[in-house]
């Protein structure tokens, strides 16, 4: 059981171009789908973890946040963990089993300098990871994970959320969800199905199209040619139509692309909007992400392979697959395809290695010996089975078990990948 459940977010926010930051006030609503009376609720903000994409050097922390919440409504904060990205807040009415509770906020956040998924570069910010969400319960417990540079630690539920977004005069905003209409010069955002909120900010440039039923709108600076920003249009167009085709609705009505010159990574998933170089293997694995990620969800920390592997099966499956080695997987002692962030933060050089190169050629020795046809129509059921929930190893393999003939070892195809069946 993962909860709490049945989440709305309801924020006031406002963007200062002047000192790039992030304000507002935010209010959660949430069901108690536990067994036991809830006395207190976790928050996670992440900005104080934040460290540039393959860094150690931390930025925020305690003692120079980058961020600052305070509760206003709904209890009272208890402590705060994780280097202040995680806080406690002991509710003043506790929710029992099957009702309804609230917690308010008022929060910060201050975009530093960088090249990054939360970070800016002259006049444009990406601003991910910047929203307080409710932490998540399940069989572990609260998850109150560290901040991983070399990878993800995000783990949220599907929520609703209302935003008002105030931005200055001559500045756009890219976000999830759509632009419902304008109130007092403020844009009211809605999404349904999302499991956080990203925007990015600056003098864009924009430029849109469709990929049937969904507006694509893709945003770039203005010193990137105009042919580049036309081609990642096409290009994102492109991945929606197929992805659709064989994995199953979008399921909104828009997705941003936002287009950078990023040094130290591809690109980056938020729901319904990617952050992304102007090439083609960014674009369609980021944009595969709604899928593996955004529509199914799993824990980034504890099982990475469960979206970046997938989303790199799906790009490749798209354009073309790279030469596999074999065995897929390299065998290197104590890391797995399915290790976790802790692992892999420890090894960086071989997240990618393994994860990304390794999980994707895995996938494709399943796609082979299953039939890519008979692959792509169980990853469609699969999506739609866990559509806007939180999807494990052992659902995958269960997939797996339910598409394969008689007599398919799905547990010897896994130990060959470096898979640890359970």
């Amino acid at each position: 059981m993962r909860g709490p459940d049945q989440i709305t977010y309801t924020l006031n926010t406002t963007w200062s171009q002047r000192h790039f930051t992030l304000s507002g006030t935010e209010s959660i609503h949430f069901r108690n789908n536990g067994g036991g009376t809830l006395r207190a609720v976790w928050i996670r903000h992440w900005p104080n973890g934040w460290r540039p994409v393959g860094s150690s050097v931390r930025s925020g922390g305690c003692s120079r946040p980058l961020a600052t919440l305070k509760v206003t409504g709904g209890g009272k904060l208890g402590r705060r963990s994780v280097g202040c990205t995680a806080y406690r807040v002991d509710l003043r009415h506790p929710v029992k089993p099957g009702a309804r509770g609230a917690v308010q906020v008022a929060f910060r956040v201050r975009v530093p300098r960088g090249d990054d998924r939360f970070a800016r570069t002259g006049p444009y910010s990406n601003i991910g990871n910047a929203i307080p969400l409710l932490a998540v319960h399940d069989a572990r417990g609260w998850h109150l994970d560290r901040y991983s540079s070399t990878g993800e630690s995000f783990y949220s539920l599907s929520a609703s959320w209302n935003v008002t977004l105030r931005v200055p005069k001559g500045i756009r905003a890219a976000t999830t969800g759509k632009v419902v209409r304008t109130r007092r010069g403020a844009l009211v955002i809605q999404a349904r199905n999302a499991r956080d909120f990203a925007l990015a900010t600056g003098p864009f440039r924009v430029i849109t199209g469709r990929a049937g039923p969904i507006l694509v709108r893709v945003s770039a600076p203005r010193s990137m040619a105009i042919g580049r920003v036309r081609d990642a249009l096409s290009l994102a167009q492109g991945a929606l139509r197929a992805y659709e085709r064989d994995y199953g609705p979008y399921g909104a009505p828009e997705l941003d692309v936002v287009l950078g010159t990023f040094a130290a990574f591809g690109g980056m998933e938020y729901p319904q909007l990617v952050l992304t170089l102007p090439a083609f293997g960014p674009v369609r694995h980021e944009i595969a992400h709604q899928w593996f990620y955004g529509i199914v969800g799993d824990d980034q920390r504890h099982e990475p392979w469960l979206d970046e592997s997938f989303a790199s099966w799906v790009e490749h499956d798209l354009s073309g697959f790279p030469d596999c080695p074999q065995p897929p997987v390299p065998t290197v002692p104590g890391v797995f395809l399915d290790s976790t962030m802790n692992v892999f933060d420890r090894h960086p050089q071989r997240y990618g290695q393994i994860v990304y190169n390794g999980g994707s050629c895995a996938l494709e020795v399943l796609a082979h010996d299953l039939g890519h046809a008979t692959f792509r129509n169980m990853l469609k059921t699969y999506v739609a089975d866990h559509r806007a929930g939180v999807t494990t190893k052992a659902d995958f393999l269960a997939a797996v078990t339910a598409a394969a003939p008689p007599g398919f070892d799905v547990n010897s195809w896994a130990r060959g990948v470096r898979l640890r069946a359970p």
